[in-house]
């Protein structure tokens, strides 16, 4: 009964780290022919994927990279998004003193679909007191059916870096993404993914 016990509060703690990375897969967790996940927008399946770029008295600097789909009456869309937040060190949202981001939302097939620069805080409104999320416009695709099974298919998010940066609360110390904490060189990527209807 012990060990049952252990086994249980391994796995609820796995979980949780799970959870606090911000690294999700789609239930469906189907893979293309180059290991890309695939996503089914008529299960409205996301790419997610955080990292914590700071951090300075007890509070951290988040950046996330999505990518979102979903359908319509007669098409499915796929949208980008950059969710920059702050949050204590046990994991709960606070507002940030200010957040500057900015991402773009691109294909193999040479689609790009910028969200432009977005910035909370200060002079410019306060920031959410949970994520603050800034979504790019969506691609329609008007097909009953279908999938993106080529890497030229393949679709991502790229929260920018150098331009994106967060004020963290109460030291108002500023936490630039940049090399060294993120994942795709200076920025923050959702990882290449193929979109299906």
């Amino acid at each position: 009964m012990m060990k049952h016990g252990k086994r249980g509060i391994m796995a609820l703690l796995f979980m949780t780290a799970l959870a606090i990375l911000g690294t999700s897969v789609p239930a469906s967790a189907a893979t293309g022919p180059d290991g890309f996940t695939i996503l089914y927008a008529s299960q409205g399946n996301i790419a997610h994927q955080c990292n914590v770029i700071g951090q300075a008295d007890g509070y951290q600097a988040v950046v996330c990279a999505d990518v979102l789909t979903g359908t319509g009456s007669t098409y499915y869309w796929i949208e980008g998004q950059v969710e920059a937040y702050c949050q204590t060190t046990s994991g709960v949202a606070v507002r940030c003193a200010q957040v500057d981001a900015a991402g773009r939302l691109s294909s193999g097939t040479g689609g790009d679909n910028p969200v432009g620069t977005w910035v909370c805080g200060h002079q410019y409104g306060q920031c959410s007191a949970g994520r603050n999320t800034i979504r790019t416009a969506a691609w329609y695709i008007y097909s009953a059916s279908g999938c993106a099974s080529s890497a030229s298919a393949a679709v991502w998010m790229v929260a920018w870096g150098g331009l994106t940066q967060i004020e963290l609360p109460v030291s108002d110390e500023w936490v630039t993404l940049g090399s060294g904490n993120a994942n795709d060189g200076s920025n923050e990527s959702s990882g290449h993914v193929y979109v299906c209807a």
